[in-house]
């Protein structure tokens, strides 16, 4: 994060953009104006309160912030049972989890992979997207004609994408679904047999390492906390969720890795929000 910090801090003064930002400054309501908007913020000085409303008149707004700030906190009938109630942002390391806990992480795909791998009893992650990431995995570099190429950074899977003209204008043509998906799995396969040896996935070969006891049980979400604390799920048929069905564990500590919940409180009714998309959420 310091490098990050770092990196922003010397963008800003290469590119001279210093001038034209301001900081301790909050944005309370944007409105329509004529063929332009109005910002309206309170700025705060230095060892003191925020200062009177002020405007300012544009021509444009681009709108930068709203959707990793509150974060989206599912309800689970009988959740006040849990001792521990937290949110995936907050985790910090092993030390979070204390010792022989059970935890249940709600959420899905590579932040699941990322808190649930620090747990050092049982761990119950529970997603509904049938992709799953481990955070962990590298695509491993080619090597070409058996020549081992020298050491570079290795992209991690999680961060790989097999995209078709999803930043630019698509033609009608290229939307059906048909298309886009023979791309997608042709592309996949092919490279992980490129870069792996296989088309079912990276690291086929490799051995499962001894956990040492620790266990990782996909379930189903649940369906409520019970007083004495013990969780049930819901049984949405999934041989998963048979096998949870007679496991009946007290939850010490619940993980919400769901993400956040877009919220842009400064703009008024005029202004669209990102579910009145309809165009690639644009």
């Amino acid at each position: 994060m310091n490098r990050y910090l770092e990196y922003l801090d010397e963008y800003c003064t290469h590119f001279d953009l210093w001038k034209h930002i301001e900081i301790n400054t909050r944005v309370t309501k944007l409105r329509r104006k004529g063929p332009g908007d109005v910002i309206t913020f309170r700025k705060q000085a230095q060892g003191r309160g925020e200062t009177q409303e002020e405007h300012w008149e544009c021509d444009a707004v681009l709108i930068c912030t709203g959707l990793h700030v509150e974060q989206h906190m599912p309800r689970v009938a009988g959740i006040e049972h849990v001792p521990v109630v937290t949110h995936s942002s907050k985790f910090k390391g092993r030390s979070d989890f204390g010792e022989d806990k059970n935890i249940v992480v709600l959420g899905s795909r590579s932040v699941i992979a990322e808190d649930s791998s620090a747990v050092r009893r049982y761990v119950w992650p529970l997603w509904s997207s049938p992709l799953v990431l481990t955070a962990s995995y590298r695509v491993p570099n080619p090597v070409l004609f058996s020549v081992i190429q020298p050491a570079t950074y290795r992209i991690p899977t999680d961060v790989s994408t097999a995209s078709l003209f999803e930043s630019m204008y698509v033609h009608p043509i290229m939307r059906r679904p048909g298309i886009p998906w023979a791309y997608y799995n042709t592309f996949v396969k092919s490279t992980l047999w490129l870069v792996g040896g296989s088309k079912y996935g990276i690291d086929q070969w490799t051995r499962i390492p001894d956990t040492n006891g620790r266990t990782i049980d996909l379930a189903p979400w649940p369906d409520h906390i019970d007083k004495d604390g013990i969780i049930h799920f819901v049984d949405n048929g999934r041989p998963e969720a048979k096998r949870m069905s007679r496991i009946k564990r007290k939850v010490d500590m619940m993980i919400m890795a769901t993400g956040y919940t877009q919220t842009f409180p400064f703009l008024d009714a005029t202004y669209p929000r990102p579910e009145d998309a309809d165009i690639r959420r644009i």
